[in-house]
């Protein structure tokens, strides 16, 4: 009837700020990830595992790494990655509870006592502990995993993180400062069409994802 809006809640996505180029590389990233999680629905519907969310991305992550676990060198067997009692699980490379970046590059699989036993620590902080030569080969070990891999070229900018001896921690004001700036600017529009300023909320972008992942929801998106 024409009446303004009471009031409009704004979801921020990070690819909302970038020009064409960046937005079509986005586009392209998001079309080879979608082949990837068919493939990897596929092969789980084929050899009777469920096609959750999670499982998907162990597989992704399995075929990435060549079936090897980067932290010990241990074949990672179908069994052992989505049996009932699994040796192996998804790892955060640099701990997300310091960084808060869950994204693919920051994930492979470990094996599931020494993801324990890494805590919350850096690979480097990890393995250095033990020693420089502990350090030296672990280095050694993930490079040769993810340098055998044909099917992820960016396989060894992951390595490149786990190698770091410095924790990336300017990953959390990065996102924080785009998020603030497309904030502000998508705010500053909608406002126009509200008879309030204040009645434009802005909510962070990872919103829906964090109450998708509380409210359990991730193991029903199978398809």
């Amino acid at each position: 009837d024409g009446a303004p809006f009471d009031c409009i809640k704004l979801e921020m996505g990070k690819s909302l700020k970038g020009n064409k180029t960046s937005r079509q590389k986005t586009e392209r990233e998001q079309k080879i990830n979608r082949e990837r999680n068919e493939a990897a629905a596929t092969w789980l519907e084929e050899n009777g595992y469920n096609r959750t969310y999670s499982n998907r991305l162990k597989y992704k992550l399995w075929k990435e790494c060549n079936q090897i676990c980067p932290y010990s060198g241990d074949a990672i067997s179908a069994t052992g990655l989505f049996g009932e009692f699994p040796e192996f699980e998804i790892e955060h490379i640099q701990p997300y509870s310091r960084t808060l970046n869950d994204s693919f590059a920051n994930l492979t699989l470990c094996r599931r006592d020494i993801n324990g036993n890494k805590n919350n620590r850096t690979p480097f902080d990890f393995y250095s502990a033990q020693g420089d030569a502990a350090w030296e080969q672990a280095k050694a070990r993930a490079l040769s995993v993810f340098k055998s891999s044909k099917d992820y070229p960016k396989r060894y900018q992951k390595f490149k993180r786990f190698a770091a001896e410095k924790l990336d921690d300017d990953f959390i004001s990065r996102q924080l400062n785009d998020m603030r700036y497309a904030a502000r600017e998508g705010r500053k529009l909608l406002q126009q069409i509200v008879e309030k300023r204040e009645h434009v909320q802005v909510l962070p972008g990872r919103l829906t994802s964090d109450l998708r992942h509380l409210w359990g929801l991730n193991s029903l998106l199978n398809d």
